[in-house]
């Protein structure tokens, strides 16, 4: 029965993940590639979604250390790597473009 809730915690979380990590990079990209010197063309959601993806293949590392297999730390980890990440890069870049 924990596997199903974990399975279901994680279909629920990597679509959310997704969204806002994308959301976060359109409003980045606004302020600083549109509005910014680069007067590029704005990202809709779906064009954000696919440029993360792509940076995520490029940049991803693999993990060198075996994990302890402790799936309700591992999840716990990730909800919050899913929120405060992608919120603390929006805040600090609000506050950058604060002072353009």
């Amino acid at each position: 029965m924990k596997a199903v809730g974990y399975i279901t915690v994680t279909a629920i979380l990597v679509p959310a993940r997704m969204l806002w990590f994308a959301f976060v990079f359109c409003k980045l990209w606004a302020w600083f590639m549109v509005d910014g010197v680069f007067e590029c063309p704005p990202l809709s959601l779906v064009e954000a979604i696919g440029l993360g993806l792509m940076v995520q293949i490029w940049t991803h590392k693999a993990k060198t250390e075996e994990s302890e297999k402790d799936y309700d730390k591992l999840l716990v980890i990730s909800c919050c790597d899913t929120l405060v990440t992608p919120t603390l890069v929006l805040g600090i870049g609000w506050c950058v473009k604060s002072f353009m």
